[in-house]
């Protein structure tokens, strides 16, 4: 050996060795594929046979209308990993004799089923449980559209026998007929949706006139279902719209059903609202601003003002404190028998402006009203009609009683409360003492160039009986708003321009105080520029409701990965045939060299 190099008679056999390796190895693989073994991945034929496993126990679900026959399936569907069976279910008696479908609500109810296929395990049996769930009938029973009847605004849609279905992207809408005549109450009107991901369904209800009265919030196909929830206060016919935003392939929406809520409970919120929920289907329906009533109303008493109370539904109440002023009348009053005198009385309400607003929007209420009543502790000294007019009876004291009542009336109920009330004592003269004995009365009015309105809410003090030659002493209170103008007499004749007036009396006489209302000042360009108003933001609620009804079916997600084979054969093949070449040429060489 030299130079590294393998004599000629040692290269040929590695050459043959290499050659027959290469020989012996490809038809192998190709002899274990023709004797009919499987490709890799595949089981052979006698194992598909072999004993299988349970992939999936489908688990049923039903619904019943309250008080409905409970009858559940018979069968239920396993998937093998071979096939596909509907075996049959023994549902568990002791669980299905205490289940009331008069009781709303969604219930579990086990099961056993048998298998008829062997498997692994070697189990001959499985679990299964079937949601029921219990809801209230649905309205709509005996309800099916009438095609001929129904709007339809776009294309792509048509009108089946409980709904409808489309086949193309678009938009369009469709208002069913007939519509319905339902009671006062809160319904839900639900339906199926099927569609392509992007679709979105949504549902309006609309009163006889098309006036929409709810909108649900759009559905997507993803959601299975499209739910509306509104309120009726009275009777009221409606029919209801389907709109639909559709982003292509098929779709439909179909079996509809409404109910209405029978239980309800209220949750107070905050900001004057509150939630509303059903306690039968468990269900948050909707929230909505709080509705404040009257329910009751209190007296003014040495502790509390009067007052009226509200109340809403869901607990949250406020109350409405009354007061204000009664004026025209005097500290006390003196009278000869058989005399009579007239009371010139008011009352100036405290009643804020937002507290009449919101009596004016109940129903059937435009305002709070006002009432003054008189009354006698002793007729016989003193009488007095609804009008304010005295008549003294025989000689003696008495205390006139005036009250101020308030009463908010809504329509169907009344409360009255008192507001203010004043204590005035009267002391009647026998007539035979009657010569040296006068009247003076006032009243309060205003300046004869204005229009005839009410009296001006002023105190006025002074009148009474005075014996002949006494003072009077006439006092104006100061109002604000008001300008004082004078005391006149009853023949307009001006006394004083004073608030305060003393004068020797002489005789019977009626004071009159003169009031205007005094005028605002001009205002400079300055003033009258009206500073920017800054808009409000707008502000919008929506609530979702869930859908209460229905139960769904679990699955068991099953993939399948992509069969997979040996790469390494390839390889190691085409690595022999190139060795197998490399001795083939080898020998070729060889071969030459030789015969040279």
């Amino acid at each position: 050996m030299t130079g590294g190099t393998l004599p000629r008679s040692g290269v040929r056999p590695l050459l043959l060795a290499l050659l027959l390796l290469s020989a012996l190895l490809l038809p192998g693989h190709a002899l274990a594929q023709s004797a009919g073994q499987p490709p890799d991945g595949e089981l052979p034929s006698d194992a598909a046979n072999a004993a299988m496993t349970v992939e999936e126990v489908i688990s049923p679900a039903v619904v019943f209308d309250r008080g409905g026959a409970l009858t559940l399936p018979e069968t239920v569907t396993v998937r093998y990993s071979g096939t596909t069976v509907d075996e049959p279910v023994v549902w568990a008696p002791d669980v299905l004799s205490t289940l009331d479908t008069a009781q709303l609500g969604t219930y579990e109810v086990p099961g056993t089923v048998t298998l008829s296929q062997p498997v692994v395990s070697g189990e001959t049996s499985v679990q299964v449980t079937c949601t029921v769930t219990v809801r209230e009938p649905n309205l709509l029973a005996a309800w099916s559209p009438d095609h001929s009847a129904c709007l339809i605004d776009g294309t792509g849609v048509t009108l089946t026998a409980d709904g409808l279905t489309w086949s193309a992207d678009g938009a369009a809408s469709v208002r069913f007929a007939p519509a319905l005549s339902l009671e006062r109450g809160l319904y839900t009107l639900e339906a199926a949706v099927q569609g392509a991901e992007g679709d979105e369904i949504s549902l309006q209800i609309l009163d006889a006139g098309g006036a929409a009265l709810a909108s649900g919030s759009p559905a997507g196909s993803e959601e299975g279902r499209a739910e509306v929830t509104f309120a009726l206060s009275e009777p009221t016919q409606v029919s209801w719209t389907v709109s639909l935003s559709r982003t292509g392939d098929a779709g439909s929406i179909g079996q509809f059903y409404l109910h209405r809520h029978e239980d309800l409970s209220y949750e107070p919120l905050e900001g004057g609202t509150h939630t509303v929920f059903c306690r039968d289907c468990a269900s948050e329906l909707l929230t909505e601003p709080c509705t404040f009533l009257p329910q009751s109303a209190s007296d003014e008493t040495e502790e509390a003002a009067a007052a009226f109370h509200f109340g809403c539904r869901c607990g949250r109440g406020h109350d409405w404190e009354l007061s204000g002023t009664l004026t025209g009348l005097p500290d006390q009053i003196e009278l000869l028998s058989g005399g009579t005198v007239t009371l010139v009385s008011s009352f100036q309400p405290a009643i804020s402006p937002e507290q009449q607003s919101e009596a004016a929007s109940l129903p059937g209420t435009e305002h709070i009203s006002y009432t003054i009543s008189y009354a006698s502790s002793d007729e016989s000294v003193l009488q007095i009609d609804t009008s304010g007019v005295l008549t003294a009876g025989q000689a003696g004291e008495a205390a006139l009683t005036c009250s101020v009542y308030g009463t908010l009336a809504t329509g169907t109920e009344t409360f009255s409360c008192l507001v203010a009330q004043r204590f005035i004592p009267v002391s009647v003269t026998p007539a035979e003492e009657a010569a040296s004995l006068y009247t003076v009365s006032t009243q309060a009015v205003w300046d004869a160039g204005l229009p005839a309105e009410d009296a001006p809410q002023v105190t006025l003090t002074g009148s009474g009986v005075y014996a002949s030659g006494a003072t009077a002493s006439l006092r104006a209170e100061p109002a604000a708003g008001l300008e004082f103008l004078g005391w006149y007499d009853a023949g307009g004749i001006l006394l004083t321009h004073a608030a305060d007036y003393e004068f020797p009396v002489t005789g019977d006489m009626v004071c009159r105080a003169v009031y205007r209302p005094v005028a605002e000042p001009a205002q400079t360009p300055e003033e009258t520029d009206a500073a920017p108003v800054a808009e409000p933001e707008d502000a919008a609620a929506v609530s979702e409701v869930p859908a209460a009804a229905g139960g769904t079916a679990g699955r068991t997600a099953q993939t399948s990965g992509a069969d997979t084979g040996d790469d390494s054969a390839p390889l190691l093949y085409l690595l022999l045939l190139g060795l197998s070449a490399v001795a083939v040429g080898a020998l070729v060489w060889q071969y030459l060299h030789r015969k040279k």
